[in-house]
């Protein structure tokens, strides 16, 4: 019989961890393939593969977190620019919080298997923190999370045995494993709280929380969740202070931790000095002093509102905002994901319900009856919010839905899930539970993969505009300053989202050649005045010259990457109004035409593309401007061969240009009457101010074609 109990329980183990694995990769990995870098990934990397190689990454997080220098360094070592290895990579991260997670929870709560497994799946899914996707950037986060779990499992264990030689290498490897969480984000500091109260719980309920031989028939003693918290110094029927034998046992198992903290906070805050402001304690607390009520009063208002979004609307608002605006492909992939990761869960609970009996033996199961002991989960779980949350807060980070800023929730996470999990077997009975944590579950994958189908279609667009210059121009000129608009909802927000990537296929492995710059309401100023603009970017020196920029647009999803002529303007109506009020500075001159042509890596950028209608705009408008008036004629008639369209009828403009350099009037009449009349005219007055002989020499004949004609 004991025989039987212990296989049971060792197959609902394996089959525990082996749900989270399951779904956690169905989640997250499905659309690995598309994905791709994003964000902050792209000076990290362009740093590795530089002439500074990984000396170069090091130096970069020298002002404010040095380990990550050399944690990045490491990784990039083995697995460099090859983006699928990144996206791997973060998903086995993310697959091995969920079990570390399993581990932690199962150290602490032996007894409680479902609500374990259900905080652990509630943790790995949670849909407050949706950016999985960068994973080269966020992969710091997730070993700082595993290295924490793993510490407070690690604390958990010290606890627990009695064997002394056990206990120090316990200890050690928690204290190792804490100041690696600290060193990779401060932030997460709140979490050491969190140890201090697992320490308590078992320190003085410890023997309480083991699933326990229960008579049915006996009455439970009705309990609350306050009257379990009680005050370190007043167990009943013990001393109070220093003489309660449970204080002194807590404060040793607590000693060494409290040394490391102080350690650690010690060097942070009187050895090393952080010159980045974002990172730096004295900015902040200078910004507090300069105004200390107001800025207490809105810390508190933004700690209030970030617990409601962190615990609440995490769960609602993600949802809704990608699929109100999603596509139907990509609800339909979620909704299946979502279903069969529901199918899954159902799978073990149905293997559970058959086997609870054999596998608990004499211990009937607490979950099942009064929920004991499930008030710990509630408030250990609040204390995992409320700590971390706050820490945040005062460092002046806020959550946000929205672009970047879910990621003050992460430190969060499991806090939630174990206070979401608890409340659920504390305050539910059993008929009702399952189908809570069903629809948790729904609307976090849903989120999840609605996340990861945004980031694949934003990857196709950043790597898009590599392989579309590729096709349009073999290099460019020293010191160019690319300005890039994507469309509207897949905005770049940083200047090396373009620098990063655009350097990497065109010069890799050399120093930078050509630099970039979003759109901004002040780009109109920097082109008037041609601004020379030099800042360090983590020890990166960026030089702009607005003296000599190039602008490039995708002016909507449907549209090809325009690399404008301000001399030859030609926008769509839908073009956004930055983009309109700076085109005429665009120097397409700074494209370097007797450079050798370059083929991106497909290891970082993917395999080239399909040749359809973007790759003959390119090439023909890469034709024209090199004077092979004959080749772009072919590679216009060839495009209309294939049955090739542009969507963005601005486009059409390259073909009639091809047809209008050969003399080939029949052909550059039937091109030009594929663009909209109202658009011609627009085209026309954005040229009228051009005179015809600052143009090329069929200028004339597009000009008839297209404002004198029909």
């Amino acid at each position: 019989m004991n025989d039987e109990l212990k296989k049971n329980g060792r197959m609902e183990t394996w089959l525990a961890g082996g749900l989270i694995i399951v779904v956690a990769a169905l989640t997250y990995g499905i659309l690995i393939p598309q994905l791709g870098f994003y964000r902050d990934d792209w000076y990290m990397l362009w740093a590795g593969q530089s002439p500074g190689g990984l000396t170069a990454i090091t130096r970069l997080f020298l002002t404010d977190r040095p380990l990550i220098g050399w944690v990045y360094a490491l990784i990039f070592k083995f697995i460099g620019t090859n983006v699928l290895w990144w996206q791997l990579f973060g998903l086995v991260l993310k697959i091995l919080t969920g079990l570390s997670a399993l581990w932690l929870l199962r150290l602490i709560w032996p007894g409680k298997r479902l609500e374990t497994l259900s905080a652990a799946l509630l943790f790995v899914l949670y849909p407050g923190f949706y950016q999985q996707p960068v994973a080269a950037t966020f992969c710091i986060d997730l070993l700082g999370l595993n290295a924490i779990i793993c510490s407070m499992a690690l604390t958990v264990l010290a606890v627990k045995t009695t064997n002394r030689v056990l206990k120090v290498l316990y200890i050690l490897a928690a204290m190792l494993l804490g100041l690696v969480n600290l060193g990779l984000y401060e932030a997460t500091i709140g979490l050491e709280v969190v140890r201090w109260a697992l320490v308590w719980w078992m320190t003085h309920e410890g023997g309480q929380n083991q699933p326990q031989p229960v008579n049915p028939e006996s009455p439970t003693k009705k309990t609350t969740i306050l009257s379990s918290v009680r005050p370190l110094w007043n167990n009943p029927g013990s001393r109070t202070g220093w003489n309660n034998p449970g204080f002194r046992t807590g404060l040793l198992a607590l000693s060494p931790y409290l040394l490391m903290l102080a350690g650690f906070l010690y060097w942070r805050l009187f050895i090393f000095t952080s010159v980045r402001r974002a990172t730096s304690v004295s900015v902040l607390l200078s910004d507090y002093a300069s105004n200390p009520l107001l800025s207490f009063v809105q810390i508190l208002i933004g700690y209030l509102k970030d617990l409601f979004e962190t615990i609440v609307l995490a769960w609602f608002v993600p949802f809704y905002q990608f699929t109100a605006g999603g596509r139907f492909n990509n609800f339909i992939l979620a909704l299946g994901v979502a279903v069969g990761v529901l199918i899954l869960i159902g799978g073990y609970a149905f293997w559970y319900r058959r086997h609870a009996t054999e596998l608990m033996g004499t211990f009937h199961l607490a979950s099942e009856t009064s929920g004991a002991d499930l008030r710990s989960f509630v408030w250990i779980g609040l204390i995992g919010v409320l700590i971390p949350s706050a820490v945040i807060d005062l460092l002046g980070r806020n959550v946000l839905f929205s672009n970047q800023w879910d990621r003050y929730t992460t430190q969060s996470m499991l806090g939630v899930a174990v206070l979401v999990s608890g409340c659920i077997f504390y305050f539910l009975r059993a008929p009702a539970r399952w189908p809570v944590i069903m629809g948790l579950v729904f609307l976090a994958v849903m989120t999840q993969v609605h996340s990861a189908a945004e980031y694949a279609r934003f990857w196709d667009y950043e790597r898009g505009l590599v392989w579309q210059l590729s096709w349009r121009t073999p290099g460019f000129q020293p010191g160019t300053t690319l300005i890039v608009s994507l469309p509207e909802g897949y905005h770049l927000a940083e200047e090396y989202e373009i620098w990063g990537p655009v350097n990497m296929a065109f010069y890799p492995a050399q120093p930078m050649q050509v630099t970039g710059q979003v759109p901004t309401d002040r780009t109109v100023l920097d082109l008037k005045d041609k601004t020379l603009d030099k800042r360090s970017l983590r020890n990166i020196n960026v030089r702009r010259d607005y003296g000599k920029p190039l602008i490039i647009s995708m002016p909507s999803v449907n549209s090809c990457f325009h690399v404008l002529d301000g001399q030859h303007p030609a926008l769509p109506f839908f073009e956004g109004s930055q983009i309109k009020d700076i085109a005429s500075y665009s120097n397409i001159k700074l494209l370097d035409l007797s450079a050798r042509p370059v083929q991106p890596a497909a290891s970082i950028f993917g395999e080239e593309p399909p040749h359809s209608w973007c790759y003959y705009y390119q090439q023909i408008e890469l034709a024209l401007q090199s004077g092979k008036f004959g080749a772009a004629s072919t590679l216009a008639d060839k495009a209309i061969q294939e049955g090739l369209k542009a969507s963005d009828q601005t486009e059409w403009l390259a073909i009639v240009e091809a047809y209008a350099s050969t003399n080939q009037i029949d052909k550059l009449n039937t091109a030009a009457g594929q663009i909209d009349k109202d658009l011609r005219k627009s085209i026309c007055l954005q040229q009228a101010q051009i005179t015809l002989t600052t143009q090329t020499p069929y200028a004339g004949l597009v000009h008839a074609a297209l404002c004198i004609g029909g």
